[in-house]
């Protein structure tokens, strides 16, 4: 969108889309992005605008239904806007989508997909030429049923079957061709088993080096048709990696139960997902269990270290993980992994526990079973403390949920005062946040300098954490040791989004802390100009003063803010307001040496003779502190003393 409409970088420009936070930083949720792409839908104008999403059926029916209604909305303001805006989805049959106001294509009833079809056929199939093989195209059209990948797959089969020269075996084998596009999947699979394992999972190809002087990518490329039956393929992409050849291929496989079917000896064995999980769990350790002196010539061994805990946490949906864990050997994992990571910090000592290593990856299942053995989930370990601490720092809510079941200690604390509940409260992790607080956990907590949980979450800008607090009870005005709200941090943190919750939740605008100062003040003080202009907008006081008699527009000129000071003077700052010592803005900034903030409050009209209570003028202050540029702008100004 950007490239054909670059008006629309404005939307990403629009400080209230995006308050307090710099774009390269952000957490991209899917709430966000809908409200960045309705922002840019509503800048569109008169241009017309069809966006085109495609292979819907491979998403959850939830997920459909909620971008569908995202969708219909959208379009439904666009209408009412006078904006052009169309949206096209493809999708299989299945699931059912209901769309209201919408128009249907199904593509195989179109005259120019069969035309498709039958010109695929004429420049693929290679079986010779003559009323026979005008016969076996036209077979081959009436049996697809408008199914283009079951046309595909047959051309290729057919082909083979045509090497010898027989026409009447081609004709003979697609008479035995199953028309349906599962039992045709079925055929392919069971007609040979040659190098039916050659195909090996490796998640990682980007690690995975390839001599290309001894095999090329078209070797490679011949390999995978090959062994997959023409079922998978090579990606296009710049890191090749293998994919099935259509979403259609792994729903026969799995969803349809196809495996089952094909090998019904898995079946007897248990999940299918959980035994594919534990024997690549197997081969992970074998691999491990190498000397490493001879493993660096071997190139899984990453994948092996990297991967091991994980297949094994996958197998224990269906398999128990006892006795692996019992004889797994830490002390080698730990080695091999301290190979591959980058981060010293991360490395881990050989006298670590296996269940902080376990809730560190967030290996739920296996953590449940290591905790009937090892009861070690209070003890001190590096970095995080012990295992609880590493779970609710990294999120991990499978690891914590099975750590609270076990009825540890939801209160105890790390070694700077923190509870678990606080620890995660700092990090935003919304899920750990409700699981600690639906288990009792204290929303009240406070630090060393009385920092209340809320607090916390509204200085880091974390509204769902800040929501599920005050579900529980949270003090909206809870006030540290220096009596700064909730509010206050967000304002002194720049969290504009934070601040309208906290408005909209009934916080108070003025709020001062125990020298008076207002969250206003803060923003000032931070030079946050959209906070500023957020706070006056929402009616804060311009004029609040502290209990030194400083307004927001003194410290935005003793921080040497003039952007910040001309946007107060915009809104109406008073340009000759006193503190408790007599001393005006342009005083201030006379002292400081601001040349440019002298310049704009003179432009504003500041009175250039006002004395504070010591009979001290702006250019006394400038003359005493050497500003000649200052001093210079006041004289030319008529100032005399």
């Amino acid at each position: 969108m950007l490239d054909n409409l670059p008006d629309l970088q404005e939307v990403l420009d629009d400080p209230d889309l995006f308050p307090g936070r710099q774009i390269e930083c952000l957490t991209w949720t899917i709430e966000l992005l809908q409200e960045l792409f309705s922002a840019a839908i509503t800048k569109l104008g008169e241009c017309r605008f069809t966006f085109f999403i495609d292979a819907l059926d491979e998403c959850d029916e939830y997920q459909i239904q909620e971008m569908v209604t995202y969708f219909q909305d959208l379009g439904q303001s666009a209408v009412e806007e006078g904006n052009s805006f169309y949206i096209c989805l493809s999708s299989r049959h299945y699931p059912a989508i209901d769309i209201r106001n919408s128009k249907q294509l199904t593509l195989e009833s179109q005259a120019g997909h069969g035309e498709d079809m039958a010109k695929y056929v004429r420049n693929r199939l290679r079986v010779g030429t003559g009323k026979n093989v005008e016969d076996v195209r036209a077979q081959i059209l009436e049996k697809a049923n408008g199914i283009f990948m079951w046309v595909v797959l047959v051309v290729g089969i057919l082909n083979k079957e045509f090497r010898d020269g027989r026409i009447f075996a081609v004709k003979e084998r697609l008479k035995k061709t199953p028309s349906e596009l599962s039992d045709l999947f079925k055929d392919i699979l069971r007609r040979d088993n040659t190098n039916m394992t050659d195909l090996l999972l490796y998640p990682d190809p980007e690690n995975l080096k390839l001599d290309s002087e001894k095999i090329t990518i078209d070797d490679m490329d011949r390999f995978v048709l090959n062994s997959s039956k023409g079922l998978a393929e090579l990606t296009k992409s710049k890191i090749s990696t293998v994919q099935f050849i259509h979403e259609s291929v792994q729903d026969f496989l799995v969803k349809d139960d196809g495996l089952g079917e094909l090998w019904p000896e898995l079946k007897k064995e248990g999940d299918f997902r959980s035994i594919s999980h534990n024997r690549l769990k197997q081969c992970c350790d074998t691999y491990m269990k190498l000397r490493q002196e001879a493993s660096k010539t071997f190139p899984f061994i990453e994948y092996a270290a990297r991967h091991v805990l994980y297949r094994a946490n996958e197998a224990a949906i269906g398999l128990a993980q006892d006795d692996f864990l019992e004889e797994f050997d830490l002390t080698t994992w730990i080695k091999h992994d301290n190979i591959f990571e980058k981060f010293e910090t991360r490395r881990h000592e050989l006298t670590i526990s296996f269940l902080y290593i376990l809730t560190e990856n967030n290996l739920g299942r296996l953590v449940e079973t290591r905790c009937h053995y090892e009861q070690r989930i209070g003890a001190h370990e590096k970095q995080y403390q012990n295992p609880l601490f590493a779970a609710v720092s990294n999120g991990h809510e499978e690891a914590v949920r099975v750590f609270l079941d076990q009825q540890t200690d939801i209160e105890t604390k790390d070694k700077t005062s923190r509870t678990p509940l606080s620890l995660t409260t700092q990090r935003g992790h919304e899920g750990v946040v409700k699981l600690l607080l639906e288990k009792g956990a204290n929303a009240e907590a406070e630090d060393k300098t009385g920092k209340m949980l809320i607090s916390w979450a509204a200085s880091k800008g974390h509204e769902s954490v800040v929501k599920l607090l005050l579900e529980k009870g949270a003090n909206i005005e809870a006030e540290n040791k220096t009596g700064q709200t909730p509010l206050s941090w967000a304002a002194q943190r720049e969290r504009e989004g934070m601040i309208k919750l906290l408005l909209k939740m009934g916080a108070n605008i003025e709020a001062e802390n125990k020298t008076g100062q207002t969250p206003l003040s803060w923003a000032a003080e931070r030079e946050h100009e959209g906070t500023i202009k957020l706070l006056l907008k929402m009616g804060a006081n311009i004029e609040a003063e502290n209990k030194t008699g400083r307004t927001p527009l003194s410290w935005a000129v003793k921080q040497w803010q003039d952007d910040v000071a001309q946007l107060l003077l915009n809104n109406g700052a008073n340009i000759e307001a006193e503190d408790e010592t007599g001393r005006t803005p342009l005083s201030w900034a006379a002292e400081r040496g601001r040349e440019d903030v002298v310049k704009l409050l003179l432009e504003k009209g500041a009175n250039i003779e006002t004395e504070d209570k010591t009979s001290r003028t702006p250019l006394s202050w400038a003359r005493a502190n050497g500003h000649r540029a200052v001093i210079n702008r006041l004289l030319k100004k008529g100032a005399y003393s």
